[in-house]
């Protein structure tokens, strides 16, 4: 696993590196290429010295001694008494004259020779400049001077765009470290030491790092999609303002410019180039933050939805800066008249492609329609996002900046590759029993796998394959229960989908279990496990299956034998009492221990309702057990006989039961200032989204409270 880790951080650190490789590659600065294109633009317009030659051809210049000692007159000319500006434009020079073997040497003896032989045009009898001369003329300076200033308004704005691209990455690449800094630290055991433990983090934690933004909502979703912390939200804002400035800053006008006629014109121009520039940058962003194997996760500590979360903004970003640069495009062509010839070209069909497809990712990305067919939603992202990528390959290609592209392919398909090994690394496809539990869940039982290689920790989640033809192309994100022997168990609720396919295709053999072939892709997530150890006190809150997330930490304190002298105290929300079903030998662990006080809400708890429940897991009779054999299960024969409450409290005799649902805020106040003053308190929590906004607003309302105990939220629900 270390040999793995290694070769992804690695192998993305190499993508990584497309981003430098942009930044030098044809990058023409402006103050490095405009006096060589100016001498060059007024030198081929004042005479001709080659029969070819033209404002775009160096031919001539770089193989005819005249041609070559006009031009660098002009250069050395209007690069006197700066000898930076000079070797900026020897290196122009001679970077246009490949293979002609250009040298510094050369350029300054050409110099010292045209100067003995260079003349005005008047001077020379019969000057026509259509005619090839074998007299070097001198170049016009107000001619010079006008296009230099045009020229430099055109690379000036491609290099700001380059700019605020690469400060739309040194954002995130600062946001990035100063998270990673304080991971850290954490995994060292030095935040309460240098920022944790004073008045201003606290306050910063509350109010900012762990806040929603309105009100208390933040997992559970409004009709628009889900609303980031205000940590996110100010991070989103800052990305989003800084390219907006990038956008449009720095964008003037050259009233006499020989290149664009017009201030329309110019300023349509230089707001599509820059928004193009720009884009090629956040679309690398956008790839990155969307892949699961992103070394970002590890390195921040934050959740998968964290970034995915920032993924939807940059995509965002970048569907604005490619539209904004199509429609300014689009503009200049209707305006010259240019639209019918130039729309036959590549690239102007390949860019209308990548245009429709991220437009179409956009729309069809839109929360409602997304959370209504999230499957269609997915493959047609993904459809899109492979047309896109060819449409923008094949639009670039024409003006040679394909290049651009390498860190998104780099990205994309290193994140597919590991998805590829990460299922090897499982085993494939393997057979694993299936369990219907009350008719709402699925337990996973998975004792077939490759051992040596799939080694999940708590806090890990994975990506589940059922092997049914209906739907082994899909994968559903689940968090691993336990890991005891070897043995895994995953939970999962049964909802639309795969899930109740999987469900209908067992009831169809008559059975509540059967092997199916599953396939897991993980394990994801990082594990907090070291830090949360540490504290002194550790509240759990969750809710039907999500209490697989905090259990897996309390089993692994439990095995380590760490779990004496700590305040540990885990609450478990259910429904009805045949939910117990599903987490039976997890509590019967829980209650087995001591050190852990375990309470478990029912919400319909009367008599009643216990005699309405049947649990074949409470009153499975050894009989029974030994009829199960490995591939399939008959339909349990359990009694159906009422259970009281009172053989419910012996099969779990340290758990305590009480009615309703568990009084968030209450029970948050008292557990925290129930803790001793100077302890670390961690607070994790995983459930129904409400009922984890509910958590985190509590934990926001004690953290100023109490103001000598550090308070640690860890939100295990992920929710995109």
């Amino acid at each position: 696993m270390k040999t793995l880790s290694l070769l992804k951080t690695c192998l993305v650190l190499l993508s990584l590196s497309n981003f430098a490789l942009c930044y030098t590659t044809k990058w023409w600065k402006a103050n490095m290429v405009t006096t060589g294109y100016a001498c060059k633009t007024v030198v081929s317009e004042t005479a001709l010295y080659c029969e070819l030659d033209d404002d775009y051809d160096y031919a001539c210049q770089c193989s005819d001694v005249v041609g070559m000692g006009a031009l660098v007159y002009c250069g050395y000319t209007e690069t006197e008494g700066n000898a930076a500006s000079r070797k900026r434009f020897e290196d122009y020079f001679i970077a246009q004259c490949p293979g002609y073997n250009v040298t510094h040497q050369q350029i300054a003896d050409s110099y010292a020779n045209v100067t003995k032989y260079i003349k005005d045009a008047e001077d020379v009898p019969g000057f026509n400049a259509t005619i090839p001369t074998r007299v070097p003329i001198k170049y016009s300076r107000e001619l010079y001077d006008v296009t230099y200033r045009s020229i430099y308004q055109y690379y000036y704005n491609c290099d700001v765009g380059i700019i605020y691209g690469a400060a739309l990455v040194a954002f995130w690449a600062a946001v990035f470290s100063i998270f990673f800094i304080f991971r850290v630290f954490e995994l060292m055991n030095l935040t309460d030491s240098f920022i944790t433990n004073n008045k201003v983090y606290k306050y910063f934690q509350a109010h900012f790092l762990i806040k929603a933004v309105f009100g208390k909502r933040h997992k559970r979703d409004i009709y628009i999609g889900l609303v980031p912390v205000r940590i996110d939200t100010f991070i989103i804002f800052a990305f989003v303002l800084i390219n907006m400035v990038g956008c449009f800053a720095n964008i003037y006008y050259v009233s006499d410019s020989v290149w664009f006629y017009g201030r329309k014109d110019q300023i349509e121009r230089m707001i599509g180039d820059r928004t193009a520039y720009i884009s090629v940058f956040t679309m690398n962003l956008t790839f990155l933050f969307a892949g699961r194997n992103n070394i970002f996760l590890w390195l921040t500590g934050w959740n998968f939805q964290s970034f995915l979360t920032y993924h939807k903004w940059v995509a965002r970003v970048t569907v604005w800066n490619v539209l904004v640069h199509a429609l300014a495009y689009l503009i200049i062509l209707v305006d010259e008249n240019y639209l019918a010839s130039f729309s036959i070209d590549a690239w102007y069909r390949w860019g209308c492609v990548a245009g429709v497809a991220c437009s179409i990712m956009v729309i069809q990305g839109f929360y409602p329609l997304r959370k209504v067919a999230y499957e269609l939603f997915l493959y047609v992202h993904i459809v899109m996002a492979i047309i896109f990528l060819i449409g923008t390959w094949y639009h670039l290609l024409v003006f040679e900046m394909q290049y651009y592209m390498y860190g998104t392919f780099a990205v994309w398909g290193f994140d597919r590759l590991m998805r590829l090994i990460f299922i090897a690394m499982f085993g494939g496809f393997k057979k694993n029993q299936v369990k219907i539990v009350d008719d709402q869940f699925l337990v996973l039982t998975i004792n077939n796998y490759n051992k040596k290689l799939f080694k999940p920790q708590p806090g890990n989640f994975v990506f589940v394959h059922f092997g049914l033809w209906k739907c082994f192309w899909e994968s559903h994100p689940f968090t691993i229960v336990s890991s005891n022997n070897g043995e895994l168990k995953v939970m999962a609720s049964i909802k639309k989908g795969c899930t109740q396919k999987v469900k209908n295709y067992i009831l169809a053999q008559n059975l509540t279990s059967f092997n199916l072939p599953i396939a897991m892709e993980g394990p994801y997530g990082v594990t907090k496990d070291r830090i949360v150890s540490r504290d002194q006190n550790i509240f759990m809150y969750s809710t039907n299956t999500g209490a697989a997330g905090p259990y897996y930490y309390l089993k692994s304190f439990i095995d380590k034998d760490i779990t004496h002298g700590k305040n540990i105290k885990f609450y478990w929300g259910v429904k009805n009492w045949s939910s117990l079903e599903v987490f039976s030998e997890e509590l019967k662990t829980l209650s087995g221990c001591a050190d852990i006080d375990v309470t478990v809400y029912v919400s319909q708890y009367s008599e009643g309702a216990l005699v309405a429940s049947t649990s074949s897991e409470i009153d499975i009779s050894q009989q029974e057990e030994k009829n199960i054999n490995k591939d399939t299960s008959t339909v349990s024969n359990a009694s159906t006989d009422s259970f009281s409450l009172n053989h419910i409290q012996n099969v779990y005799p340290n758990v305590h039961f009480k009615a309703g649902r568990l009084p968030i805020a209450e029970t948050v106040t008292k557990d925290v200032e129930e803790s001793l003053d100077n302890t670390n308190i961690t607070v994790m929590t995983c459930g129904h989204p409400d009922f984890c906004d509910e958590v985190r607003d509590s934990v926001c309302n004690n953290i100023t409270k109490n103001k000598t105990k550090n308070i640690h939220l860890i939100d295990e629900l992920q929710v995109w």
